[in-house]
C-alpha cells in the first residue's frame, strides 16, 4: 500500500511541477530510458493519486493532486517515446 497521504509532500510536488522540466517532475536524469520513465510514473502515480485525497476536508488538496498527476502523465508520455524525448531534450537549456 502507498504511504499515508502527506499534505507537505503534495505541496512540494505541486510547486515542483510548476517550476521543473519533465525530467525533474519524474525525478530522472536526462539519460533515463523508457523503462526508467515507466517506473517513475508508476511510483509517482501511486504516491500522488487524487483518490487518496478525495475524502480530505481541504478540497484544494484534491485539485493539487489532480494537477500533479496530470503533469506526471504528460511528462511520462513525452519521455517514454524515444523520438519525443530527444526532441524535448533538445529544447532544454
Amino acid at each position: 500500500p502507498p504511504p499515508p497521504a502527506d499534505p507537505d509532500s503534495l505541496d512540494a510536488k505541486y510547486e515542483q511541477v510548476q517550476l521543473s522540466d519533465y525530467f525533474g517532475i519524474l525525478g530522472l536524469s536526462r539519460s533515463a530510458g523508457a523503462e526508467d520513465v515507466r517506473a517513475a510514473r508508476e511510483r509517482l502515480a501511486k504516491q500522488f493519486d487524487p483518490l487518496r485525497w478525495s475524502t480530505h476536508p481541504d478540497p484544494s488538496l484534491l485539485r493539487r493532486a489532480q494537477a500533479v498527476l496530470a503533469s506526471i502523465e504528460e511528462a511520462a508520455r513525452t519521455l517514454e517515446d524515444d523520438r519525443l524525448r530527444a526532441e524535448y531534450a533538445r529544447h532544454l537549456t
